[in-house]
This record gives structure tokens, sequence and C-alpha cells, in this order.
């Protein structure tokens, strides 16, 4: 449910993935001269498709000789030093790889990296990558649109939720290509818009988007104009006419950032005498977040098994189910009525939010059927300044068994949703005010206005990081700094040319969490949203449009 919450209002993003990656990382370091010399034939008793943990791992030999592992998605690294036989290292990354087992074909493969271990077992033969993905270029050539389909198209088959589906969308892209359907389209965002309608024309799964990071997008579709300033989703909170209560939530992040901000606003609303949650403008976020918002609606004494996401294991058709329940909020609203205002812009997790109500009949819903995209995404970089969101999960509620993908939540009140808010209020006796900013008596909840502790530094670090030769990624979350490093090319054609940065200023909170800056270079500026881990790490960099400087 992230993808809108993301890629559809940045120009690049690395966030943490919804599935924790196995211990194999990327790297665009020059790799170490080989320490061994290791016969061919030796070497192609690995090469093959292996399944560690979530992900599909690919080896491959190079025509020199030496090992390449590269994750389902993500354009291949550097050759890996050999060590022994039988051992292979990225050196830049820190990743110590072991071939184990006797027999033709390997069928074991163990990776170390910083302290963890994870083993593999092999799925399959390895497939062409001759035309593995080439370094980002402004335009694309057809070597270019090759790779590209060919890591979007492994991709789909790897991972997308439902295996017959990406697979009908992998063999749609591939008969394009082979058709001279992409031979026009060098600009990648041209490109991008062509595939992400070639795969949806077969998914029909309004979470399925290829982006290009470089071109500047528009605003998100699912929220109709620019979104309103927020702290981890939280717009504002207000107290109306007749003891109501209002809330606005445009997205739920994780519950660690939305907890402190959600209980202050729902506190303040604690006296209310009903509760309107005006989720018309949300554009999605994470369950984890939908559930703790869910849980202040139910009685504080008992656990109540609110929703479960099945995720596809990659390269497989198996699934893991992860349930989410509710937890202890400082304040309970299940003794009021709740009203929930819905547009059908209403997008991924508000409509989780909404779906969870209805179903469990804690409140009504008000306003239009709402967008339905139901699935859960995680990014599969593409190369090429390319990347995907890929739908590998879906949510399945625990009292229906069902969800809201490709036909949205109904209201119980159908209404316009400019006319949403009036309808609930005339319903609890009050005058029809359909504007929250007239309706308003006392607002008791508004974004923090300074910044967390070490986001500005953070922020400084990791743009002298990118712009330096060598990138020095170390101000990231390793998980996120390996997520990062295939787009160091689109990202250091883009920040370089803007020199050295002159001012850092405080916007407000970011979207989904973090802090917002202004950031003035020499030639330019940008918007930037930093977002950092408990020690302190980035686990999220977005950059916004950049404009002339002088």
């Amino acid at each position: 449910m992230l993808k809108r919450m993301s890629f559809a209002i940045v120009t690049m993003i690395v966030t943490e993935p919804l599935n924790t990656l196995p211990a194999v990382a990327q790297s665009t370091a020059a790799p170490a001269d080989p320490t061994v010399s290791v016969a061919r034939e030796v070497l192609e008793r690995y090469a093959g498709r292996y399944q560690l943990n979530d992900t599909i791992v690919t080896v491959t030999v190079t025509e020199d000789g030496r090992m390449n592992i590269q994750l389902a998605g993500q354009p291949a690294g550097p050759p890996m030093r050999t060590v022994s036989a039988s051992e292979f290292a990225n050196d830049a990354a820190g990743v110590r790889v072991f071939f184990e087992d006797e027999g033709p074909n390997t069928t074991r493969i163990r990776s170390v990296y910083n302290g963890s271990e994870v083993v593999g077992t092999r799925i399959a033969d390895a497939p062409d990558l001759a035309s593995a993905t080439a370094p980002f270029s402004d335009l694309l050539d057809g070597a270019a649109r090759q790779a590209v389909v060919t890591q979007l198209a492994m991709a789909l088959r790897d991972r997308y939720v439902f295996p017959d589906v990406g697979e009908q969308a992998a063999e749609q892209i591939d008969a394009a290509l082979a058709a001279g359907e992409y031979d026009s389209l060098g600009d990648p965002a041209a490109f991008a818009a062509r595939l992400s309608s070639d795969v949806r024309a077969i998914a029909h799964d309004k979470h399925l988007v290829i982006s290009s990071m470089s071109a500047l997008p528009s605003a998100p579709a699912s929220a109709g104009t620019a979104l309103p300033r927020s702290e981890s989703g939280i717009v504002r909170a207000d107290m109306l006419a007749g003891g109501i209560g209002y809330l606005e939530v445009v997205a739920f992040p994780r519950r660690a950032g939305f907890k402190p901000p959600i209980d202050r606003a729902m506190s303040s609303l604690a006296d209310c005498s009903a509760l309107i949650i005006d989720l018309r403008r949300n554009i999605g976020g994470l369950p984890e977040g939908v559930a703790y918002l869910v849980s202040f609606l139910l009685p504080g004494d008992e656990t109540v098994h609110i929703n479960d996401v099945i995720t596809r294991i990659a390269g497989t058709n198996d699934f893991d189910r992860e349930s989410f329940t509710s937890q202890p909020t400082p304040v309970s609203f299940a003794d009021r009525p709740v009203y929930v205002l819905t547009s059908s812009q209403t997008f991924s997790g508000g409509e989780e939010f909404a779906y969870d109500v209805k179903s469990l009949g804690l409140g009504v819903l008000v306003g239009e059927l709402t967008a339905g995209g139901g699935n859960l995404t995680g990014p599969a970089p593409l190369g090429n300044d390319l990347i995907a969101m890929i739908p590998l999960a879906r949510a399945e509620n625990a009292f229906t068994k069902g969800n809201w993908e490709g036909h949205g939540v109904e209201p119980n009140v159908a209404a316009p949703a400019a006319d949403a808010l009036g309808v609930v209020l005339q319903m609890l006796g009050q005058d029809a005010v359909s504007d929250i900013a007239a309706a308003s008596q006392r607002n008791v909840f508004t974004p923090r206005t300074a910044p967390l502790p070490g986001s500005e530094a953070a922020l400084r670090s990791i743009v002298a990081g990118v712009t330096n030769e060598p990138p020095d990624l170390t101000a990231m979350n390793p998980r996120q700094a390996d997520m990062l490093r295939p787009q160091l090319p689109a990202l250091q054609a883009q920040l370089r040319p803007l020199g050295e940065i002159r001012s850092v200023s405080f916007i407000g909170p970011g979207l989904p969490t973090g802090d917002a800056f202004e950031v003035a270079f020499a030639n330019g500026t940008r918007v930037m949203t930093v977002m950092l881990d408990p020690e302190g790490l980035l686990v999220g960099w977005q950059t916004g449009p950049s404009s002339p400087g002088g």
C-alpha cells in the first residue's frame, strides 16, 4: 500500500521494503581482481536461480570467467572476487557467498553479510542475462530497453502477487518488445508510461506502476491536488459544534512513526460526543498504521484480529501470512458514534481503514465509492532511470476474508465527497457546513513546527555522500544503502550539477514520516525529505523538483 505514498509524489525515494531482503547486496564499486583462479566448468556448476528467504538470486558466469550475483528485479552488480573454488566476495558491500553440495549443479547457497547468514536452495537454471541492465543514460537505446524489459518481466514472474497474472503481464511486454512496439521510445518517462499501460492492461492493478526517477511527477493521482502538510499523515484535529470531534488523516506510516502524533491528536479529542475521521484525501500506507487507528475504535480490554497480509514467496507459488491485531491505545472511542468520510480518491491503506470499520461495524461510511486498490507493493529497480512498484502481497480482512481490490469500498451513505462533512453534521443535528475551516470551533492538533533531532545532519551527509567519488552511503541504514546503489548514476546526474549546499531550511514534517527541507544549492533548489531509524540512520530519502538558482 506504500506506492502512492512514495513514487507518485517524488522523483527518487529509498524506503524500507515490505519484506526484508536477504544478505546479498549490490554495489557499483569496481571489484578487486580475483585472488584465485577457478576453472570455468566449476563456476558453471553454481550458475542458476536460488531462493533466499522471499527473494530470488540469479547467479551467472561472466565472459571473463567471474561470478555475478543479482537480486530479482535489481540491476546486476559487479563481478565478485573469487576467494576459493566455492567462496566469493563483494568487498565493497561486505558480502561473502558460499556454494555447497556436490553434483553436476550445486543445490545450496549461503550468504553472510554484516554478521547475518542466510541459506538458500537452487530452484532453476539461470536465464540468459546477456542484456544485463546498462548504466543510466538520458535516452534509451535498444539494448537498454531490452535490459529493462528483461528485469521487469523477471520481477513480474517472480514477485507479482498473482503468479498467473504476473506471467501473462511478462509475456505481454516480451511480445511487445519482440514486435518492435517499443523501438521509438527512447525517453525513459515515455517508455515507463507505455510499460505501465501494457502491464496494467493485463493486471488491472492500480498499484502496478513503472516510473522514471528523473522525470518530475505531477501531484498524486489519488489526491487530485497537492497534499496538505501533515505530521505522519495527520493533517488536523478539531472540535466542532455539539462537541463533535474531527480528524483528517492522509497517510498511514509505520506504527513507530504514527503512534506519537496520533496519540496526541486522539487524546485531544477524548471528550468528543461523536467522531468524524476524514479519509477523502488519504493516499494509503501500511497495515500496521491502519490497525493502530482502528484500535482507537475498539474496547481497550480485548485484542481483535483485524487484517492479514498474504505475501508471495518470490519465485514460487507459495505465500506467507502476517496478521495485524488491535493494540492498546491511550483513549477509546468505542462508546461514541463514528463516521468515516470517503471519496473516489481514497486509496489503498485509506480504503483498508474504511473496509475494516465497515466490516467490524465500528462506524458509518459517508461519501463516495473508493478507488479500489487493495494490494501491497515493493520496489524493483530496473536500471536506466526506471523503477517498478510490484504488487507482491494482498490484504485479507479477518472477518469477510475478502478485500476491496478492483471494486472499492461502498459507503453506507452515498454523498458527493465535497458535501460529506456537511451530510454527517446534519445527521448529528448540526448545520450542514461542508468546509472544515468554517465548521471548526477549536483546532486541537497541528503538525509540529521543528525538525526531529539529527535529520538535517543526515540530509547533508547523504547529499555529500552521493555526490562524492567514491560515494559514501554510511549515513544510510545498510539495507537501504543496498537499494540505493543501483540508482546512483541517475542520482549523481541530477545532484552534481546543482553544486554545493548553501542553506537548508525546515519546511515541516515529511510524508509519510520524517522531515521535509528546502535545500538551496549553488545552482538550484530541491525539496528533500529524510526519514531516520532509531539509530539515526536514513531509512528514507525523497527528492522533489528543482528550480533555477542564482
